[in-house]
């Protein structure tokens, strides 16, 4: 493998640098192994005698001798690098000598690199050598895969590869050429080595996690692959060699298309992996604070569903064996939480542990009260209720839900007051509540395991006498009307109800007395209120019956009049008049308009119960009760008009423009977000998702707690916004919209420094974090918070700027963060 002779030349007509002329001297008995005085680019022509001694004792003994001055190594690698470029043409990449001889070259540049290579060198020379010698490696494997009949090895990939692969680009100019589906490996390769798909800090550090949750979501939504198209690009290299003779060369492979840097497909690869990294984010940090625990179950807890495996840890086996012993084919079980709770092995297990415990048992398919996610306390050693989930079961508590558990905490108070709790007690609050209020077969599930615990461990009334103490007289009232009217639900008011309504009364600190009151209104307007015939067969109960005395027999029910003529619907259907006519019966739409604005008003009610802000005023019972119920409260997303959705108003503009920021948010983040805009954020969520649906037929937000925007429906929405006449009664944004507004376009707000294109909040940041080198992340959230800004957003703005003029990150780190400070000057200045 090396060139010998005295007559060749390279392209400028000097002697080739690799050309061993024997006829130059050569000092064998002095050999130079330290080559210092060896220029930066080393001619076997031009280096001393000594010199070249040293070079072919290197070459005699094989070539890997270690600690060799890196200059005799290059020497020889522009030989390789010559013979390699001459074996090829330059425009077709058609090998003149074949394969065979690449291959062996390969061999002997991967055998030099083993022991030459070194990207971390401190004197450069390692790190040179390796840049040059993956370069060439990277052109043999591109040759090969272009002339061999057998499809290509994926080439190494990994976060300190910065420029995407000659062999990666034909390859996939292959398969868009014999139209092949690009396979998971393939994407994934694409994904890690493609300079526009930022790698973030979750892809680096759990990168086996990255890899596999990738090409698992990879296929699941395109099957066996992406299909590229064929263009009229060709692949193409600008080689910058180490030897001077092949410092440029251009190569081209005219038989492939370019399609590595296409649009749609890198679009596409971009949001999965920032999908799959967000997933990651919660155990990325966790093995930031952890760096040696992967097994243990707060490790597994944050780790998505999908690379859950149960039998990878023995402590998650025996979790699994646990649950599904306690619960053994029941759909519920009251059991003792002490044997979680010490395979959880925690020196204290606090609500953080208990958020957890819940997560990861809701990815094994399991629900547990109580559950902190949905307002219950921690859980702590003694009774706790298990349930195999449903896919709707709720792990966050709306407002029905909220409703629905307070009233069973008052339902359940009432029953043990006796010193026990019969089932019947409990199947009539589960009945009063399943018929008042409108909860889903998944809250259903979880209301009905709350129930079961509440029962099992014995409520007190402490924590619900703190909740009801900010009510004012006017709504505690309308709570006691409420549950008189589920009370009287059923058109049935028993003892046990009655006294139950006495003791709620007595915990409103309302006066008892006024419980029987209540209790006649809810079922006198009942019995009103219902049609006659319903009446007739749904007798009211005034009083209970007593030892029968003598009296008038009940007359038979009168009999539809014959004469009553027969009104036919269309289509030949019975009308509604002749339906009533022959069975005497009709639902009251008033009554269940009646009803229904009930159960708004007192969710409305108890979900400011529960709000757990204790700055929030107690507020007009009048305003609270008109402002959950009114029907005149505008919407913000009308109906479709007829020339197409009807505008959104300013402050969902705002949050819609505030969205574009990135394609996934913490649902923390976009109720902070919708606040912010003086908006509700389930309202808000459900505004947006309307109008996403009336303008492209798909829903903008999707998810639970981590939130993913549509790509393809935002772009749709806000050019129909544009569209959109100025809605009638828009009004500009105040103080907190036009923050979030600066935030999320990148307007600049008035005064301060602007750095490296950014706008005045972030530059203002920028310079907050100059003084110090390393900033906890709660220093950090309470920096951007002083500016207006979301930290989450502001972290990912400035690292995104950063690359854009230092191509690296400003800020990395999970809990405690660490400012580059060469990035930092290149942004201040």
């Amino acid at each position: 493998m090396v060139w010998v002779g005295a007559t060749m030349t390279h392209g400028y007509g000097q002697v080739d640098p690799a050309l061993v002329n024997p006829q130059l001297a050569v000092d064998m008995r002095r050999p130079d192994w330290e080559a210092t005085s060896v220029s930066y680019w080393p001619s076997y022509s031009d280096i001393t005698s000594r010199q070249r001694a040293a070079y072919l004792a290197w070459l005699a003994h094989g070539r890997r001798s270690p600690g060799v001055p890196i200059s005799y190594v290059f020497l020889f690698f522009y030989g390789l690098e010559r013979r390699v470029l001459d074996a090829i043409d330059l425009q077709t990449a058609h090998t003149r000598p074949g394969l065979d001889e690449l291959a062996t070259i390969r061999a002997e540049i991967e055998g030099l690199r083993t022991v030459y290579a070194d990207e971390f060198a401190a004197d450069h020379s390692g790190s040179s050598f390796d840049r040059y010698s993956s370069s060439l490696v990277d052109v043999i494997d591109a040759i090969t895969a272009a002339n061999a009949d057998t499809f290509p090895s994926i080439p190494e990939y990994g976060p300190n590869i910065w420029q995407m692969p000659l062999a990666l680009k034909v390859a996939l100019g292959r398969m868009a050429r014999d139209r092949v589906p690009i396979s998971a490996d393939w994407a994934l390769a694409w994904a890690w080595l493609h300079p526009r798909i930022y790698t973030r800090t979750p892809q680096r550090r759990c990168r086996a996690e990255f890899d596999t949750l990738f090409k698992l979501r990879y296929t699941a939504r395109n099957g066996d692959g992406l299909r590229v198209r064929s263009v009229k690009g060709k692949v193409k290299l600008d080689y910058q060699g180490a030897s001077i003779v092949s410092r440029y060369k251009p190569i081209e492979i005219s038989a492939l298309p370019e399609v590595s840097d296409q649009e749609r497909p890198v679009q596409v690869l971009a949001a999965l992996a920032e999908q799959v990294s967000n997933d990651l984010d919660a155990f990325s940090r966790w093995l930031g604070r952890h760096p040696d625990d992967k097994t243990s179950l707060a490790a597994i807890a944050t780790l998505p569903v999908e690379l859950v495996d149960t039998t990878a840890s023995a402590t998650l086996a025996s979790l699994v064996m646990w649950a599904s012993d306690a619960v053994s084919g029941r759909e519920s079980a009251v059991i003792d939480s002490r044997p979680a709770l010490q395979l959880w092995s925690s020196p204290k297990f606090g609500k953080a542990d208990a958020v957890a415990l819940a997560n990861l048992l809701q990815k094994l398919g399991y629900g547990i009260e109580p559950d902190v996610r949905c307002g219950g306390p921690t859980l702590v050693p003694g009774p706790m209720v298990l349930f195999h989930a449903k896919p709707d079961t709720p792990h966050t508590a709306g407002r029905s839900y909220s409703a629905a558990t307070l009233v069973a905490h008052l339902g359940v108070t009432v029953a043990a007051a006796d010193g026990h709790v019969d089932q019947a007690e409990l199947d009539q609050i589960t009945h009063q509540l399943k018929s008042a209020l409108s909860l889903t077969d998944g809250e259903h599930q979880r209301l009905a395991a709350h129930i079961a615990w509440l029962t099992a461990t014995g409520v007190k009334l402490t924590g619900l006498k703190t909740r009801l103490e900010p009510l004012t007289t006017g709504e505690r009232e309308t709570l006691a009307d409420f549950v008189a009217a589920v009370a009287a639900a059923d058109g049935v008011i028993t003892a046990t109800e009655s006294r139950a309504v006495d003791k709620i009364h007595t915990l409103l600190g309302l006066d008892p007395t006024g419980a029987a009151r209540r209790l006649h209104n809810a079922i006198t307007a009942r019995a009103a209120n219902a049609p006659v015939a319903s009446v007739v067969s749904e007798p009211v109960t005034i009083r209970t019956a007593t030892s029968p005395a003598p009296g008038y027999a009940i007359p038979p029910a009168p009999q539809p009049d014959s004469a009553m003529p027969s009104y036919a619907g269309r289509h030949g259907r019975p009308s509604e008049a002749a339906v009533v006519a022959s069975s005497g019966f009709v639902l009251d739409e008033q009554l269940i308009a009646d009803r229904r604005a009930d159960t708004a008003t007192v969710a409305a009610l108890l979900t400011r119960i529960f709000d757990d802000d204790p700055d929030t005023p107690p507020g007009d019972p009048i305003s609270t009760i008109s402002a959950a119920t009114s029907s005149q409260r505008p919407d913000p997303m009308k109906s479709v008009t007829a020339d197409g959705p009807a505008p959104l108003d300013a402050g969902h503009r705002e949050l819609l423009d505030a969205l574009a920021e990135r394609n996934s948010w913490y649902r923390v983040e976009f109720d902070k977000l919708a606040a912010a805009n003086h908006l509700d954020p389930d309202e808000a969520l459900t505004a947006l998702n309307q109008a996403s649906v009336a303008a492209s037929g798909r829903a903008l937000i999707s998810g639970v707690e981590r939130l993913t925007v549509d790509a393809e429906a935002h772009p749709h929405l806000q050019a129909a916004q544009t569209r959109a006449p100025e809605m009638h009664g828009a009004v500009a944004p105040t103080a907190p919209q036009a923050a979030v507004a600066g935030v999320s376009s990148g307007t600049a707000r008035p005064g301060g420094t602007f750095h490296a294109g950014l706008d005045a909040a972030h530059s203002a940041l920028l310079d907050a974090l100059a003084p110090q080198t390393t900033w906890f992340r709660v220093q950090f959230e309470a920096l951007a918070a002083d500016n207006g800004l979301l930290p989450d957003a502001a972290l990912e703005l400035l690292n995104n700027a950063a690359l854009d003029v230092c191509d690296d990150l400003l800020l990395d780190g999970a809990e405690r963060l660490t400012v580059n400070q060469y990035a930092l000057t290149e942004m201040l200045e």
